[in-house]
């Protein structure tokens, strides 16, 4: 089956919803690269983030910014 992008999925939906998800989809990004969705070059993870230094379990015990 080929692969479909997901074109318009979220223009149903409210936007606070919308919102929502993609403060969610910014927060998991940092958590896994260390970097805010959109850093520019020579950015530097914000302490508690670079994933060189925390790992993935003290991240669960952190609430979402």
């Amino acid at each position: 089956m080929p692969a479909v992008e997901p074109f318009g999925l979220l223009d149903a939906l409210p936007a606070e919803v919308v919102t929502e998800a993609e403060r969610w989809r910014d927060h998991l990004i940092e958590v896994q690269t260390g970097l805010p969705s959109g850093a520019g070059p020579g950015a530097v993870p914000r302490p508690g983030y670079d994933p060189h230094s925390t790992t993935l379990a003290e991240h669960r015990h952190r609430s979402p910014p």
